[in-house]
């Protein structure tokens, strides 16, 4: 009797998202809770943009100069039939400190609002 046994060697490669041309959000969650529909939850936000046509990169996530945006939001799912979607679209809010207060701010160069 010939046993004949093959074995296979998958390897998988995960890339490293370091970089972008378009701004970068970063959203954490208080506690990792996951983004519901409604309400929502409390996080932290930022958006690193250097400016137009410049390259953005995630190392940037500390440097002030480079920072859009940086502090708290309640986020949310928005929409209905979408949210069954892999791509989902979020609505925030921008809030000041006190995790109550809306928080007016311009975002990459529209005016200035906090939902």
């Amino acid at each position: 009797m010939l046993l004949s046994v093959m074995s296979f060697i998958v390897s998988v490669h995960a890339q490293v998202f370091t970089d972008s041309n378009l701004p970068i959000v970063m959203i954490t969650t208080d506690n990792n809770w996951p983004i519901p529909d409604e309400p929502g939850v409390l996080g932290s936000m930022k958006i690193i943009y250097r400016g137009p046509g410049l390259r953005n990169y995630v190392t940037d996530k500390d440097s002030i100069q480079f920072l859009d945006y940086s502090g708290r939001i309640d986020i949310e799912i928005r929409g209905s039939s979408s949210q069954v979607v892999d791509k989902k679209a979020y609505g925030f809010t921008t809030l000041k400190p006190d995790n109550v207060t809306n928080n007016n701010v311009s975002l990459l160069d529209m005016p200035s609002e906090n939902d």
